[in-house]
């Protein structure tokens, strides 16, 4: 792990590997070196906050509930270009407060890049998003991992270890996920 990586969030998104294994070795040597270091941590969400792109390439995982258990579980690595403009017309639209439209098909990706996206940025002190579907099954429902907030859930609880200090303090509740640390919430 170069320090020199974590001076900007491009120079950062740019240093990390997307071949699946060099990315897990990649993910390895990060969250163990930050693991030990706290302002590191701070300097490492700051630029994640500031690119979202850099905690799906780094951080975030997803599961495939279709796959045979044991083989459900990768290291997100956003797809070049449609989801890293996902990403950043998302987080642009977020900062401005205004409205993005995503055209999109099945297994593209957009729920959960959405999802994650949502997840991270609740770490954002008093941050709060609404999420909905076409009923109330399909945004909440206990054990369904294809609900939104499943996804969401599932950003939290693949997060790395030294994360707990946040982790730690998020409470699940029918229709909302919030983190009291922070004074967020994900609200459906």
């Amino acid at each position: 792990m170069n320090l020199k990586d974590l001076d900007t969030p491009e120079r950062f998104y740019q240093a990390i590997p997307t071949e699946i294994g060099q990315n897990i070795e990649y993910r390895k040597n990060l969250h163990t070196a930050l693991e030990k270091d706290r302002g590191m941590q701070e300097t490492y969400l700051s630029l994640c906050l500031a690119d979202p792109k850099i905690a799906f390439n780094s951080m975030f995982w997803t599961a495939n509930p279709r796959l045979p258990v044991g083989q459900r579980n990768w290291p997100f690595i956003l797809r070049k270009p449609k989801q890293e403009e996902l990403v950043d017309a998302l987080t642009h639209g977020i900062s401005k407060q205004h409205d993005v439209g995503i055209n999109k098909s099945r297994d593209e990706g957009a729920t959960e890049v959405v999802s994650k996206t949502f997840a991270l940025l609740t770490l954002e002190p008093e941050t709060y998003f609404v999420v909905g579907s076409r009923n109330k099954d399909l945004v909440d429902s206990q054990g369904d991992p294809y609900t939104l907030f499943a996804k969401i859930k599932y950003a939290f609880d693949t997060m790395p270890t030294w994360m707990k200090w946040f982790t730690d303090s998020i409470t699940y509740k029918d229709m909302q996920i919030s983190i009291q640390a922070r004074g967020s919430a994900v609200r459906g």
